[in-house]
């Protein structure tokens, strides 16, 4: 099971070192339901980040169980770094809030290396 998450164009001028930043969510509904990244029942072995081609060709492959081990054992250092994000979504007649953190790739997969030699 693959779950792909894609940014749009545009992405790009979030990243004020130029490296992209992937979306790590600490909620999907705030206050109700916690995020992906986090949630212990996710059904998902990978996470496939890609970004349009203008913001950068390269895509990111994670086994999710390391993502979120990395996420665990560093969100509270990478809170106080990247701080959390609130987004405002709308589906029909629904809407909630959000929250995410976004890391630079190059954190994340130094994290998810060091989570994989301490495993094994």
């Amino acid at each position: 099971n693959i779950d792909a998450k894609t940014r749009k164009k545009g992405a790009s001028k979030y990243w004020p070192d130029g490296i992209p930043r992937i979306a790590l969510e600490c909620w999907s509904v705030v206050g109700k339901k916690i995020g992906w990244t986090l949630d212990t029942s996710t059904n998902v072995d990978y996470i496939l980040y890609t970004f349009d081609k203008a913001d950068c060709e390269k895509y990111f492959f994670f086994p999710f169980q390391l993502l979120r081990k990395a996420f665990w054992e560093n969100g509270a250092k990478w809170k106080e770094k990247y701080h959390i994000r609130t987004q405002h979504s709308k589906w029909g007649r629904s809407s909630w809030k959000s929250t995410a953190m976004f890391v630079p790739v190059t954190v994340v997969i130094e994290a998810v290396t060091r989570t994989m030699e301490a495993s094994a």
